[in-house]
């Protein structure tokens, strides 16, 4: 009997699942037709031929699936919240894919027939000539159209024109030590570079991993102390010769090539060293070396470090740490030493990779996968400096993610208020903005629909869309995202990191439609959106990497502050004592400084030279109290050309800040008023002035429900017109706006 109803359950299933594939068959017929008609009203079909394309391939990966349960139960398995049902989930995905194109060929259809009944107006998705792209400034250019435009693709995509021609089209290359034999670079590996084409856009990956032995035995213990990604001893001396013996053969045979405009000099940093963190481990003798000439460049001398260290070493050569250091000695003297010195050696590492290779290619752009969640986030003994780093690199490089739900773990308290978690985009995509102004940013492995902890099978596109254009946004020109794992056939790609795979984007194809619908949105609009991108940043936020150091919350704070500010219209940046010397800061800005207790001498001298400017400070009475080692500071901010504002808490601070930009006639003429029932803003919103009667308008709702908006003008102007940019349908200037929802509007006022 059990046999029985089984074999019924498998009928059911096959049944269901050809019913909806001749559906779905059925509805590519009736796109088909549809285009047609389109195009002979002249209007562009672009995004309807994207959408046939996913479907036809995705109507293959279901056929797949529908042959090859057992390997995608396996799939299923490794995920979390997916273990418990991996059966039942690999029997019914052919289903749910079909199921889920048929949906996808019903609002595209939808949406082409209002277009068709002259209901709505989209505006032309143009084409982008991916081996005519160029990277000028903070932008990337089509050199054939002479426009910037913000790009897409997947990592581990396959190169065939099915994928290529809607998903993204990056070039590039990966080299790894073991290219070497004996120090010569293999010649297979040398005609590979001398034959191949200049290509597309692209970007060379400089792999850490795999060690050669003969490198091994040429360099004795250079694989100590390594990590995930770096399998070697930074410090040690055959490090740096192991790296120019490579660069100084390769770069030269892939200089001035369109797949070389870019070179990721590390995929993923990080050299914990605390002894309950991720991935931490020990450091050799070299490191150790160089810690203790490092310490008496710190201190004036050993009496001062034994003071400040409660020790009573002689000298600074007999000086001794523990290293994993231990967690319990956060906020000491002890523990800021080591964890600012973890920062420093690993600057001087890529200063060095850095410089290396642009004596080989001068023009080269370097750029560092960097995990922005090692800022975002309160923990600083990663050795990641985002703010050094950021400014070594030509591009803000990095692999920022969000996410709306996690398998495991504790988060920060958003779920109340919003409908995911976009605070690592927004703030750190800001920060590094303010850091690198003139440079693109370039998130080499985009995780928006997945992270270790996050994954969701049944995924809505409205998430897709929304969170990759937020990051574009706050700053973001290019994402490869994680991950194409499929063979063009439907097969799964040979890779060992497979536990990615079960419920992601490759068994959803309304997703992977909506990424690529979005960016296609994008560069419809992509000179409106690249003027959002680039508003000034008249509010600034203090950071301080010493505070984040010493303060186990510090970033807590930081968002605090930042998400006062960031629904008010206005574009946001951070400063630090770096930032305000190099950048040349006039005095139109405010800075704000919320619960930063330790800063450095430097860091507080650089904030008074601010006011001796004429600057303008609002801060709490509990900051720049200390220095970085818990002394007190006596000395307070004193404003004689510029003007210091105390004030209690983090509100307040906000509140002035606020008040001063929109005094001195910096906040956008637009206003928005929102009404939503959590009692907290959550559209964020930025705008610019087009021409004399033009305004243009973004607005996204974060929110957890929907909210009630109403625009005006400040500046006694009328709105006479608003039209929604991605449909062409005018809008009233009181509307409501659902979550996830996004909006591109137009004002008029004459």
């Amino acid at each position: 009997m059990k046999h029985f109803f089984f074999a019924i359950l498998l009928l059911t299933f096959s049944g269901v699942f050809a019913q909806s594939k001749a559906q779905a068959k059925k509805k590519i017929k009736q796109l088909s037709k549809l285009i047609d008609i389109a195009q002979s009203k002249k209007i562009d079909v672009s995004k309807e031929e994207m959408s046939l394309r996913t479907a036809k391939i995705f109507l293959k990966y279901a056929a797949w699936d529908e042959q090859n349960k057992s390997e995608n139960e396996r799939f299923f398995d490794y995920v979390h919240i997916y273990k418990e049902k991996a059966k039942e989930l690999a029997k019914e995905l052919p289903s749910f894919e079909i199921k889920e194109v048929n949906l996808l060929l019903d609002k595209v259809l939808a949406v082409l027939q209002s277009e068709i009944d002259g209901e709505i107006k989209r505006k032309k998705s143009p084409e982008i000539h991916w081996d005519k792209l160029e990277i000028k400034g903070n932008k990337v250019i089509d050199t054939q159209t002479g426009k910037p435009v913000f790009l897409a693709d997947w990592i581990w995509k396959p190169k065939v024109k099915e994928l290529t021609e809607y998903y993204g089209n990056m070039d590039g290359f990966f080299f790894t030590h073991g290219f070497l034999d004996n120090g010569t670079l293999k010649p297979f590996i040398k005609n590979k570079l001398v034959d191949k084409p200049s290509g597309q856009l692209g970007s060379i990956f400089l792999n850490h991993l795999g060690i050669p032995e003969w490198a091994k035995k040429q360099f004795p213990n250079l694989d100590k102390a390594g990590r995930r990604y770096t399998a070697y001893d930074i410090d040690h001396p055959g490090a740096r010769e192991l790296n120019e013996m490579l660069l100084k053969q390769i770069i030269p045979l892939m200089k001035g090539k369109q797949y070389s405009s870019m070179y990721m000099m590390t995929n993923e940093p990080h050299w914990h060293t605390a002894s309950k963190a991720w991935n931490t481990g020990e450091v050799t003798e070299y490191t150790r070396e160089k810690f203790k000439k490092w310490l008496s460049t710190q201190h004036t001398g050993i009496k001062t470090l034994n003071t400040r260290w409660g020790t009573s070493f002689k000298s600074f050569s007999d000086v001794e740490i523990e290293i994993p250091i231990s967690e319990d000695l956060k906020g000491t003297p002890k523990w800021y030493d080591w964890i600012r010195f973890n920062q420093v050696r690993v600057n001087e590492w890529f200063s060095f990779l850095h410089h290396t290779i642009k004596k080989y290619d001068p023009k080269a752009k370097t750029h560092l996968k960097i995990m922005t969640h090692l800022w975002s986030e309160n923990k600083r003994n990663s050795g990641i400096d985002l703010e050094a780093l950021s400014d070594l690199t030509d591009i803000l490089g990095n692999d920022a993610g969000a996410y709306y739900s996690l398998m495991w773990g504790k988060d920060h308290n958003w779920e109340d208020y919003y409908n995911f978690n976009w605070n690592e985009i927004s703030m750190s995509y800001d920060f590094m903005k303010s850091i690198g102004p003139n440079k693109i940013n370039y998130n080499s492995e985009g995780h928006f629909l997945s992270t270790v902890r996050f994954r969701d099978l049944y995924m809505k596109p409205e998430y897709a869309r929304l969170s990759h254009w937020l990051a574009v946004l706050q700053g973001m020109n290019i994402v490869k995202n994680w991950f194409w794992f499929r063979n063009p056939d439907g097969s799964l790609l040979d890779q060992k990191d497979s536990k990615g795979y079960g419920g992601s984007n490759m068994q959803q194809p309304r997703i992977v439609h909506e990424v690529t619908s979005t960016f296609m949105d994008l560069n419809a609009h992509a000179e409106d959106i690249d003027a959002l991108q680039n508003l000034d940043k008249p509010l600034r936020l203090f950071y301080s990497k010493t505070a984040a150091i010493n303060t186990d919350n510090y970033m807590d704070h930081v968002r605090e502050l930042y998400e006062e500010v960031y629904f008010e219209g206005v574009s946001i940046g951070f400063v630090t004592q770096d930032i305000l010397k190099n950048q040349g800061f006039e005095t139109k800005e405010v800075v704000l400084i919320s619960n930063t207790e330790f800063v450095t001498d430097l860091e507080f001298d650089q904030l008074q030279s601010y006011l001796d400017k004429g600057g303008t400070i609002v801060l709490d009475h509990n900051s720049l109290t200390k220095n970085q080692y818990g002394e007190q500071r006596l000395k307070k901010l004193s404003g004689v050309k510029g003007k210091v504002i105390y004030v209690s808490d983090v509100k307040e601070v906000a509140k002035q800040g606020l008040k001063f930009i929109k005094e001195k006639g910096l906040l956008s003429e637009v206003s928005i008023k929102e009404i939503n029932m959590t009692g907290r803003k959550g559209c964020v919103w930025r705008s610019y002035k087009k021409d004399a009667d033009t305004y243009v308008v973004n607005i996204l709702n974060l929110g957890k429900q929907e909210a009630s908006l109403v625009l005006n003008l400040s500046n006694n102007k009328t709105v006479q017109r608003i039209v929604n940019l991605l449909n062409g349908k005018e809008v009233n200037q009181q509307f409501q706006m659902k979550p996830q929802e996004i909006i591109l509007l137009e004002l008029k006022t004459n």
